[in-house]
C-alpha cells in the first residue's frame, strides 16, 4: 500500500448538478508553461482516453483512479495501449482504491489513509 498524501487545498465544486472535491497537494503548481503539471482521471477511464492522455495532455504526472479493479490486467491494458515513449517511468500512475472508501469517506477529508488504496506506476 502507498503513504498517506497530506492535502493542503480543498476545492468544492458544482458540476452538471453533482458535486465534486478536488485537493491540491502543498507545493503543486497548477500549471507549468501552460501545459498542466498533473492530470488526474477518475472512475471509468477507457484506454483510448489514457493513451490520448498520455500522447496528447503534455501533463507531466498523469494519475488514473480506479475503484476495486483487477489492477495487473488494466496495467496490462494500458501498456499495450500506450506506446513506450509516452509513458517514461513515474509518469502514468494508478490508484486502484479499495471498497472500503465508500464506508469510511466523510464529508471533509484532511488526509488519504494508506490503506484506501494500493499505488502501481504504468
Amino acid at each position: 500500500m502507498g503513504s498517506a498524501v497530506q492535502l493542503s487545498q480543498t476545492y468544492h465544486l458544482r458540476i452538471a448538478g453533482e458535486r465534486l472535491t478536488v485537493y491540491k497537494k502543498s507545493g503543486e503548481s497548477y500549471e507549468d508553461h501552460g501545459k498542466a503539471e498533473f492530470w488526474g482521471e477518475c472512475g471509468h477511464v477507457g484506454l483510448r482516453k489514457a493513451g490520448w492522455l498520455a500522447k496528447h495532455s503534455g501533463a507531466r504526472r498523469i494519475a488514473l483512479f480506479k475503484m476495486g479493479i483487477a489492477a495487473k490486467h488494466f496495467i496490462e491494458q494500458v501498456r499495450e495501449e500506450v506506446e513506450p515513449r509516452y509513458r517514461p517511468p513515474s509518469r502514468i500512475s494508478l490508484f486502484n482504491f479499495d471498497d472500503i472508501v465508500i464506508e469510511e469517506v466523510t464529508e471533509e477529508i484532511s488526509e488519504i489513509p494508506a490503506r484506501w488504496y494500493e499505488r502501481y506506476e504504468i
